[in-house]
């Protein structure tokens, strides 16, 4: 899919959207020592030998969605980067803000606001390299952002992905990022 590609029918509208720079997908460690946003993969995983957990985001530019838009679907899609190690749980949640900026440093990633709804996201042991991983529906995720005050349609929106495992063995997923190739980026498809 491909960014800011809209279809209308006479009951819905269909958003496009994929990560469209280097700086708008990363990941960061919940020690404050990672900050990576230039690598061709994000880590969500645990590192028993370290003892830390990484998380991960993608920001998306320009979503072509109204300010209280009722949302019917949205559907958060990744490449998978390597073999999956393990299954375990992952926490989606928006960004809790009207119009998103790119993040800087680990502090921001990890201290930003998110939204209230949230989707727990079982990953797949059997995931690999090439694979493309669904998320559950982010619906209510995406409902919560634009209902925002200031939200407007052409605003910037930022989805973390939260390591949820039990933070005792080492367990990771990979996804591709843009650094990797823009074609292979997170994508996310709206209906509304």
């Amino acid at each position: 899919a491909k960014r800011g590609r809209s279809a209308t029918s006479s009951s819905a509208t269909t958003v496009s959207e994929a990560v469209i720079a280097s700086a708008d997908d990363g990941y960061y460690d919940d020690m404050g020592m990672a900050f990576e946003t230039t690598a061709a993969f994000l880590d969500i995983g645990f590192d028993d030998g370290m003892g830390i957990s990484n998380s991960a985001w993608v920001r998306f530019q320009s979503v072509a969605i109204p300010n209280a838009a009722v949302i019917a679907t949205a559907v958060l899609t990744f490449k998978v980067n390597a073999n999956a190690s393990a299954a375990f749980d992952m926490t989606i949640a928006g960004e809790d803000a009207d119009d998103s900026s790119q993040y800087s440093s680990n502090m921001e990633a990890q201290s930003v606001s998110t939204t209230t709804a949230t989707v727990t996201w079982t990953g797949d042991s059997s995931w690999s390299a090439g694979d493309t991983a669904v998320a559950p529906s982010i619906k209510t995720i995406i409902q919560e952002i634009v209902d925002r005050g200031g939200w407007s349609t052409g605003n910037d929106l930022t989805l973390q992905i939260i390591y949820g495992g039990d933070s005792v063995s080492s367990e990771n997923y990979r996804f591709k990022t843009y650094d990797d190739s823009s074609s292979v980026a997170a994508t996310l498809v709206v209906t509304y």
